[in-house]
C-alpha cells in the first residue's frame, strides 16, 4: 500500500486498486473527514503535482482522471501500444508524465513514454535492453 498527498486530494493505492480521497476541510470550527471521490481498478499511477489529475494503468489501458474541483473527476483515455505494460508513473508537468514500461515483444527491455493529456498519447523516447532503467516515483 502506498499514498500520495497533493493539495486536497489523497491517492491511496492497495492491491484492490486505487482510491482517490477529498481531504479539504471545509469547515474550519471542526475537522471535516475525508471523502471517497473515485475508484479505479490497477495499481500502476500517480497523482499530478497539482492534485487536478490522476494517471493510471488499468485493464482497459492507460487513462487520465481529471478535476478541477477535487470532488467530481472525468476520465480522458490516454492511448499506448498493446504489448506495453506500464512498471512506473511520472508527472513532469500539468499536462506531461513519463511512463516506465515493459514490451512483451521486447522481452527483458524497459521503454520510457512521454506521455501527454491534452494530446491523449504516448510517444516512445528510450528503448532500455538492459532492463535496468528506472523513473522516479511521487
Amino acid at each position: 500500500m502506498s499514498a500520495d498527498l497533493t493539495r486536497d486530494v489523497l491517492a491511496v493505492r492497495t492491491t484492490q486498486g486505487t482510491e482517490l480521497w477529498d481531504v479539504r476541510q471545509t469547515q474550519p470550527d471542526r475537522v471535516t473527514p475525508p471523502r471517497r471521490v473515485a475508484r479505479l481498478d490497477g495499481g500502476v499511477g500517480s497523482l499530478a503535482p497539482d492534485g487536478r489529475a490522476y494517471a493510471a494503468a488499468g485493464a482497459s489501458g492507460l487513462a487520465v482522471m481529471e478535476s478541477d474541483d477535487g470532488v467530481t473527476w472525468s476520465t480522458r483515455p490516454v492511448d499506448l501500444d498493446d504489448d506495453l505494460t506500464p512498471l512506473a508513473i511520472h508527472w513532469q508537468d500539468a499536462d506531461r508524465f513519463l511512463v516506465l514500461a515493459t514490451s512483451a515483444a521486447r522481452t527483458g527491455n524497459h521503454v520510457l513514454l512521454d506521455c501527454s493529456v491534452a494530446l491523449g498519447r504516448c510517444d516512445e523516447r528510450y528503448d532500455d535492453p538492459t532492463g535496468t532503467l528506472e523513473i522516479p516515483t511521487q
